[in-house]
């Protein structure tokens, strides 16, 4: 998702941060990890658990603009338990100036 929390300090390649989210029953806890940075971009992994109403794993990477902040794309994958049926879900976000 593009509601991504960030720590107050900065951060370097390697650094993590975790945030946890509640909505319609489910929980998501998130690790987020600082792949690369450059003069343009911060690339982080997204990895971690959904419980509740659905079970299962979250994965995914994120590209972040280093200068304002704003996610300029991400992948989200979900491999998730629903009622006893197996559900994956990806989801593609992609940032466009106007």
């Amino acid at each position: 998702s593009s509601n991504i929390i960030y720590p107050e300090n900065a951060v370097k390649v390697g650094d993590s941060w975790s945030t946890a989210k509640e909505d319609k029953g489910m929980k998501m806890n998130v690790v987020y990890t600082v792949k690369s940075i450059t003069k343009a971009l911060v690339v982080l992994t997204l990895s971690g658990d959904i419980s509740g109403m659905a079970n299962g794993k979250i994965t995914g990477e994120m590209n972040i603009d280093t200068v304002s902040g704003v996610p300029l794309n991400s992948t989200l994958n979900m491999n998730m338990t629903v009622g006893g049926q197996e559900m994956k879900s990806s989801v593609s976000m992609e940032m466009n100036k106007v």
